[in-house]
């Protein structure tokens, strides 16, 4: 089924809630992002086959990164929610997809296609990320939580999305205080990724086969004691035994787990700093070698400080990931610094200007090095309406 069949189907099912309700809101929001990449350090030694012409060593253009529309269609009295975010790119494709009930803070149920459990920064909205790409970590992590493959396989080209389909609960606790000092968000899924679905001969989908209880399950708790501090740390376990491809001929196993822990700090004079630290495994044992496939870690750290009340910002952030295939004992990582000034003159709009320098290390390879200068402009525009309905 069609992404564009998909939102239909949840506005379709957010309209229903309508009926009987006196008032209904309406979020309307555009999401844009354009890339200039003003330099990068290619590295890429290709030369043309018989001329042996020489390949730039170097990118330089510009890019329209993001582009997204995101409906969000609410009946506040009865504490119903809706949100559809489709992105346009080669072709639209459903992000978001959910339907909740949230009758308190501490409780709300969430059905659909979402983000799951994950790092901080992976949870957070591109728009409102310090610097212009996330962390090596948190830009990996799902993909290889969900069904991409480190090796050849009918899955070996997916991309996540950093999100699934499932049913999740979410919530959090002020405990009388100004801020949230406990939130949570626990999640059943499919474990395959955005738009991929298990069917079978009934309704066929991604997967035809797979048995009861093998889905993902995964949690995210955050604890924030004083107003400037917080703590956070997920988990997520993703297996599947004997599912069939849907060229039904192809029987595949995941077995996937991730974790990490976090810190994010508000301190005086302006200053924001965050850690993270996280593994991951894929043991799906593709190669019937009875080792796991791969193996990975990453951690990061970084300081922002913010002028003008966070309309001008300064920020630094080193991140590593490092990575083993077949537990062969010889890692290769990748460290970057990330550098960065955000300017935020209204909160619709930002600029984002980056230096990036990036430095693998991969056994039996050449290191390489990718330094990269770009920049980020984008705008989030939103509108909020309230329809009155007339009951029935």
């Amino acid at each position: 089924m069609k992404p564009l069949k998909y939102l239909c189907l949840v506005l379709a099912a957010a309209g229903a809630l309508f009926a009987g309700a006196a008032r209904a809101d309406l979020a309307v929001e555009f999401d844009g992002s354009f890339w200039w990449v003003i330099q990068e350090q290619n590295e890429n030694g290709i030369m043309q086959v018989g001329t042996l012409d020489d390949a730039a060593q170097e990118a330089s253009g510009f890019n329209l990164k993001r582009l997204r529309v995101i409906l969000e269609p609410s009946l506040p009295e009865y504490h119903l929610y809706s949100k559809a975010q489709v992105e346009f790119s080669e072709q639209p494709m459903l992000l978001d997809g959910w339907i909740s009930w949230q009758p308190l803070p501490l409780v709300g149920i969430y059905v659909g296609q979402m983000k799951i459990p994950a790092p901080y920064e992976t949870l957070q909205s591109e728009y409102s990320t310090d610097f212009i790409t996330r962390s090596a970590f948190a830009q990996r992590v799902d993909n290889f939580t969900l069904a991409m493959t480190p090796y050849e396989s009918p899955l070996t080209g997916l991309d996540a999305h950093l999100r699934d389909v499932g049913i999740a609960v979410k919530g959090s606790w002020d405990a009388g205080q100004k801020w949230d000092v406990l939130k949570y968000f626990l999640m059943v899924s499919n474990g395959l990724g955005a738009n991929l679905h298990i069917g079978g001969n009934e309704s066929p989908g991604f997967i035809i086969s797979n048995n009861f209880g093998d889905y993902l399950y995964g949690a995210r708790v955050e604890l924030s004691p004083f107003e400037w501090l917080t703590v956070g740390g997920y988990y997520d376990s993703n297996v599947h035994h004997n599912m069939l491809f849907r060229d039904k001929a192809t029987v595949l196993d995941l077995d996937r787990t991730s974790w990490d822990t976090d810190l994010q700090v508000r301190l005086p004079w302006g200053f924001r700093a965050a850690g993270m630290y996280g593994e991951g495994t894929v043991n799906d044992d593709w190669l019937r070698l009875g080792k796991k496939d791969y193996e990975f870690t990453g951690w990061e750290a970084r300081l922002v400080k913010g002028f003008f009340k966070d309309r001008l910002e300064f920020g630094a952030r080193f991140d590593n990931y490092t990575w083993e295939t077949l537990e062969s004992g010889i890692p290769s990582k990748e460290d970057r610094w990330t550098y960065g000034i955000n300017w935020n003159p209204v909160p619709q709009f930002r600029m984002q200007l980056n230096y990036l320098t990036k430095t693998s290390a991969i056994p039996f390879e050449e290191d390489l090095k990718d330094n990269i200068v770009f920049l980020n402009i984008e705008t989030d525009l939103e509108a909020d309406l309230q329809l009155a309905l007339k009951p029935k």
